[in-house]
């Protein structure tokens, strides 16, 4: 572009032909309204890139997980052996809850083994019993 410039001056330095410098005045106006066009695409897109870290860097500040979990799980009840969908989010201390399908109050139990059956409650796959060695 600076070329261009240069040329201009050149042109008007010469006056011989004012047509052809504003021609290419014109030119050049075009090609840096082209170019600011492409720069503000682009500000445009950087901006919006810059806004979505933003605000996972404040959900990460805020404490907030950016996954959510599921926090309702199947049971089946031990009187009709229906199965009964349980928010535990509406559970907080409850030690019982109504089955839906059979009216009856169901208590509850929570297990904190693991499924290997191992004596360690927080096992978490990973004691040191050996229950989750493979062969």
């Amino acid at each position: 572009m600076s070329e261009r410039i240069d040329e201009i001056k050149r042109l008007v330095g010469q006056e011989k032909d004012s047509g052809k410098v504003i021609s290419e005045l014109m030119d050049l106006l075009e090609e840096m309204d082209n170019e600011i066009a492409s720069l503000n695409a682009r500000c445009d897109e950087f901006e919006e890139e810059l806004e979505a870290v933003n605000e996972d860097i404040n959900l990460i500040n805020d404490g907030m997980h950016i996954e959510e979990y599921d926090t309702v799980f199947t049971a089946v009840c031990p009187y009709c052996e229906k199965e009964i969908e349980i928010n535990v989010e509406e559970l907080e201390d409850m030690e019982e809850i109504t089955c839906p399908h059979c009216k009856k109050e169901v208590t509850l139990e929570w297990d904190d083994e693991c499924d290997c059956g191992c004596e360690d409650h927080d096992c978490d796959d990973d004691c040191d019993c050996g229950c989750h060695d493979e062969d």
